[in-house]
């Protein structure tokens, strides 16, 4: 798969990269082909729970085929990892409405997932974030309103909605880390019957300049420009950073692999 699929893609995505066309993300050609093909083959819920559509399997064997995913096209799977990812907490935090209304969409491939934490003037100081979460009069979501940046698969063509997982601030919550939640942002809102709709004033406002991996999709992102941007809060308030260090500290092993698949190409 990853010589046939994968591997072809690197370069000339790497050419070409993920472009910001009229609002829309474009990425470069085949990526939407190939991120469907990973998906109906399992490898992007590979190591995600069987009962929401994943393969379950152990990291000390999933390793190998991250390596080679990697390897081939960390561009394209860096997507897939975050979407696994971002599923995981919503599984691990998330109640039973949430759980199935997320996890096997993502886990599956037919929906995308980011991780959403630096802000303009909130980096390695995350206590620092100013995206505030306010309580609509409904009880049912908060509104949420502010911008991130440097969030890798934050807009993409590849699937029909990407789920945010965003920290940010509520009212009256206490200063630092310690006053952070964490809650479901999708890019489109749900229907009753679990489908996307309408947009949820999400909106792409820039893609990074890197100088590399640059079919990765690394967006800048508003939340809540017109003030209709619903998010959905992860089990209580304050919870937020204790929640997101899962997702954070998978995904430091994944840079690891990162290298390792970079290294074996490369060897």
């Amino acid at each position: 798969f990853v010589e046939e699929v994968y591997a072809p893609l690197n370069k000339s995505g790497d050419e070409v990269g993920s472009q910001l066309i009229d609002g829309q993300v474009v990425t470069p050609p085949g990526f939407k082909e190939a991120w469907h093909q990973a998906a109906e083959a399992g490898w992007i819920g590979m190591i995600s729970q069987p009962d929401f559509g994943g393969q379950g399997l152990p990291l000390s064997v999933a390793v190998g085929v991250l390596e080679a995913m990697y390897g081939a096209n960390p561009a394209l799977y860096t997507t897939a990892m975050l979407t696994a990812g971002a599923a995981g907490l919503i599984a691990a935090f998330g109640d039973d409405a949430q759980q199935a209304a997320f996890c096997e969409n993502m886990i599956t491939g037919h929906w995308g997932g980011t991780m959403c934490l630096s802000e303009p003037n909130a980096g390695s100081a995350v206590g620092d974030i100013a995206t505030r979460a306010t309580k609509a009069a409904d009880g049912e979501h908060y509104l949420i309103k502010g911008s991130k940046c440097w969030i890798s698969g934050g807009d993409h063509d590849f699937t029909e909605n990407i789920v945010h997982l965003v920290l940010a601030r509520t009212e009256g919550a206490p200063p630092g880390p310690k006053g952070i939640s964490l809650f479901i942002v999708p890019k489109y809102r749900l229907d009753a019957d679990g489908n996307p709709t309408v947009p949820n004033d999400v909106s792409t406002v820039r893609l990074e300049h890197k100088l590399g991996i640059k079919a990765s999709p690394t967006a800048v992102l508003e939340f809540g420009g017109d003030n209709a941007c619903h998010g959905y809060l992860l089990e209580g308030e304050c919870r937020g950073m204790a929640q997101m260090f899962k997702l954070m500290n998978e995904a430091r092993l994944q840079v690891a692999y990162q290298g390792l698949g970079a290294a074996s190409g490369a060897y």
